[in-house]
C-alpha cells in the first residue's frame, strides 16, 4: 500500500489529483458514499416531501416550490434604525458576551464588533452581517428572524463587490456562517467557512490576524470540523500555538504518565500537549495576556488535531493496525479536553462525543488493550464521569465501570481528577447549550452559571 499522505480535504477524493494512492481510492470512496452522499440524498427526500406535500393540497393540484413560496412571502421593511440596532448592541454587551467568557481580557474579535457599529439608518456589509447574527441569536419571532434572513442576503451581496479585505471583511464572513451554522444549515456554513479561509490564505495568512480574531476563526473552524466529523480548513502546519515561554515552564508541577501510549505515537504527542495545558491552568494563577493567549491557542491546537487525525483513522482504517484502539483513545481525548477546558457547546456536543466514545469502546475486541488494561480502565471512567455531568438517556459506562473497578490499576493514562472534584460538588450541570451553534471562542463550562477555567 502506499504511503502517500492524503493531501486533499476530507470531502474530496480523486486518485488522478494525486491526492490520494490508487489501492486507496476504492475504500476510501465507499466511506465517502456512506457517510456523505447517502445523509446528503437522505436530507434532500426530506426537504422535498412536505414541500410537495403543501404544494399539493385538496383545492388546488398546483405544486408549489419552497422558493417560489418563500418569494410571494411579504418582506418587511429592513428596520435599521438607530433604536432596534442599539437593541441588538446592548443585547450583545450585557448578555450575550459575559454568557460567552468569563474574562474580558479574552473575548473573541468578532464578539467585540459591537464597538464599530454604525449608529446610523444606513449600515453596511459588515454592519448587516453582524446585526443578521445577533437578529439570529436574539430572534424570539418571525419577524425578526426575516430581517435577520433579509439582512444575511444584503450582506452577501454586498460581500462580493468588497474590494478592502481586511478584519472587518473577515468579520463580516463569520457572522454570515455562524448565522447558518445556528439554523442548522451546514452545507451553507461550510461554504462560508471555505470563503473565510481564501480571503485570509490570500492575505497573510491565519498567523497574520490579530489574536483575537484568530481564536473565533481557529474556533468556528476546529468546533464545526469535530461537530461533522470533517478536516479542519486550517491546518495546523500552518499555524501554532508554539512553545511555552520557559519562565512559565519552570512553574509547572504535574508530572504524567504517558508510558501507556507509546505505541500511539500521533496522539501521545496530542495528549501530551494537552495535559501541559491542564497544568498550567492549574498551576499558574498570575499570567499575564501572553499566557492566556498561548492557552487558547493550545486548546484549539489541541482539539484541531485530534480532529484531524480522527479523519484519517475513520477514513483509512486500513492503514492502523491499532485503528479501533486509537479511535477510543482520540474519542476520550476529545471529550477530556472539552469537559476540562469549555467549548461552545459543551452540552452538545459533550453528549456527542460522548456517544462516540461509547461506540468507540462497544467495538474494541479484548485484544485491542490486552497490553494496558489500566488506559482501558481510565477511558471507561472518564465515561462514566461525563455520564455524571450530561444528559443521557443511559449509564452505559458507569455500568462497565462498576465491572472494571474489581482491577486494580492506577488511574491510567488519562487523568481525571479535577473533573471529579468539579463532580464532586453537587448538582448545576447544564441542560441545554444557551446559544447552540454560536461556535466562537469561549470557556462555557458544563456547569450552570460556571466557567471551565
Amino acid at each position: 500500500m502506499s504511503s502517500m499522505q492524503f493531501k486533499g480535504e476530507f470531502s474530496f477524493v480523486n486518485k488522478n489529483a494525486e491526492n490520494i494512492a490508487s489501492s486507496d481510492h476504492r475504500p476510501a470512496v465507499a466511506w465517502h458514499v456512506m457517510h456523505r452522499y447517502e445523509p446528503y440524498k437522505r436530507r434532500r427526500r426530506e426537504r422535498v416531501k412536505p414541500a410537495e406535500a403543501e404544494g399539493q393540497g385538496p383545492s388546488s393540484g398546483a405544486t408549489t416550490s419552497p422558493s417560489s413560496s418563500e418569494d410571494q412571502r411579504p418582506q418587511p421593511e429592513l428596520q435599521a434604525s438607530p433604536a432596534w440596532i442599539q437593541g441588538l448592541v446592548n443585547f450583545a454587551h450585557l448578555e450575550l458576551i459575559p454568557a460567552i467568557s468569563s474574562d474580558p481580557a479574552q473575548y473573541g474579535g468578532l464578539l467585540l464588533s459591537w464597538h464599530n457599529l454604525s449608529t446610523d439608518s444606513t449600515p453596511d456589509y459588515h454592519d448587516k452581517a453582524y446585526l443578521a447574527l445577533l437578529a439570529t441569536i436574539s430572534a424570539n419571532d418571525d419577524t425578526l428572524l426575516c430581517t435577520a434572513r433579509q439582512l444575511h442576503t444584503e450582506a452577501m451581496s454586498e460581500i462580493s463587490t468588497v474590494s478592502d479585505v481586511g478584519a472587518r471583511l473577515y468579520v463580516a464572513v463569520m457572522s454570515l456562517f455562524l448565522v447558518q451554522s445556528i439554523l442548522g444549515q451546514s452545507d451553507t456554513a461550510r461554504n462560508l467557512l471555505k470563503m473565510l479561509k481564501n480571503l485570509i490564505e490570500l492575505n497573510g495568512g491565519i498567523e497574520s490576524l490579530d489574536v483575537p480574531i484568530r481564536l473565533d476563526v481557529l474556533s468556528c473552524d476546529t468546533f464545526f470540523a469535530i461537530r461533522h466529523q470533517t478536516r479542519p480548513l486550517f491546518s495546523t502546519k500552518t499555524w501554532s500555538a508554539g512553545k511555552l515561554a520557559e519562565p512559565y515552564k519552570q512553574r509547572l508541577g504535574t508530572k504524567f504518565d504517558l508510558a501507556d501510549l507509546r505505541e500511539f505515537s500521533a496522539l501521545l504527542e496530542v495528549v501530551a500537549s494537552l495535559y501541559e495545558l491542564f497544568d498550567v491552568r492549574a498551576s499558574i494563577s498570575d499570567g499575564k495576556d501572553d499566557l492566556q493567549q498561548w492557552c487558547g491557542l493550545r486548546r484549539l491546537e489541541c482539539l484541531s488535531r485530534l480532529a484531524d487525525y480522527q479523519v484519517n483513522l475513520t477514513l483509512y482504517p486500513h492503514r492502523y493496525s491499532s485503528g479501533q484502539a486509537e479511535l477510543a483513545i482520540l474519542a476520550a481525548a476529545l471529550l477530556l479536553a472539552v469537559l476540562m477546558e469549555g467549548s461552545p457547546e459543551p452540552v452538545q456536543l459533550g453528549q456527542t462525543l460522548l456517544l462516540r466514545l461509547r461506540d468507540s469502546v462497544a467495538r474494541l475486541q479484548p485484544h485491542h488493550f490486552a497490553s494496558y488494561p489500566n488506559l482501558l480502565r481510565s477511558i471507561i471512567d472518564l465515561g462514566a464521569l461525563a455520564e455524571h455531568v450530561l444528559p443521557v438517556d443511559q449509564f452505559w459506562f458507569q455500568m462497565h465501570a462498576v465491572v472494571s473497578s474489581q482491577s486494580r490499576y492506577s488511574m491510567g493514562v488519562f487523568d481525571y481528577s479535577p473533573l471529579k472534584r468539579a463532580v464532586e460538588k453537587g448538582p448545576g450541570f447544564r441542560m441545554f447549550d444557551t446559544y447552540p451553534g454560536l461556535l466562537l471562542y469561549g470557556d462555557i463550562s458544563w456547569r450552570v452559571n460556571e466557567k471551565s477555567k
